[in-house]
């Protein structure tokens, strides 16, 4: 495992952690003569040296936890913790959803242009609010045994949208002109 900690990044940390070499670094600072300097500085290379591979594995262990199945789901990034054994079966469910999922939107967006994507996930789980939205085995199986009622509900916003257009155009149009458009219907 590579970790990009790189040995001038440990070193600093070195300095500003380890008492140690805080207290070498004061006297490095204090030291008067050649010959002090150089003692002082063998000192801390050594204990640099020492400290190398602790703070090496200190890194492993901080980039190891990370990238847990526990603290990943604890930060919001994952829903759930895999089990290998149905993995195969969580990835089936996960992406039959989704491309229902994306379908069904896309459908959504053709007849409502003006909705954003949070809008139209937000009408779908509205659609199915006896649904477990988490559950992507139930999320597919409803999208799968309910097409029709999401096929009346697309064609009812079909005609929603169809409607407000027509109400824009008429109001754009003077009284005359919704007259004479109105007899020739």
């Amino acid at each position: 495992c590579e970790v990009k900690f790189r040995k001038a990044d440990q070193i600093k940390a070195m300095h500003r952690l380890d008492s140690q070499l805080i207290e070498l670094d004061k006297d490095l600072a204090g030291a008067n003569s050649g010959d002090a300097v150089e003692e002082i500085r063998q000192r801390i290379a050594a204990r640099e040296e020492a400290l190398l591979p602790i703070y090496l594995q200190i890194a492993h262990e901080f980039a190891d936890l990370h990238d847990r199945a526990g603290r990943m789901k604890a930060k919001g990034v994952i829903r759930d913790q895999l089990d290998w054994k149905r993995s195969r079966e969580y990835f089936y469910w996960r992406a039959k959803r989704r491309l229902q999922e994306v379908a069904i939107g896309k459908r959504l967006r053709e007849v409502a242009p003006q909705k954003s994507y949070a809008e139209v996930v937000s009408a779908i789980r509205e659609w199915m609010a006896d649904c477990d939205w988490d559950d992507d085995r139930a999320v597919s199986t409803w999208f799968s045994e309910n097409r029709e009622a999401i096929d009346g509900k697309i064609e009812a916003l079909r005609v929603v949208g169809i409607t407000q257009s027509v109400k824009d155009l008429m109001s754009s149009l003077s009284s005359e002109q919704r007259q004479d458009l109105l007899r020739d219907i």
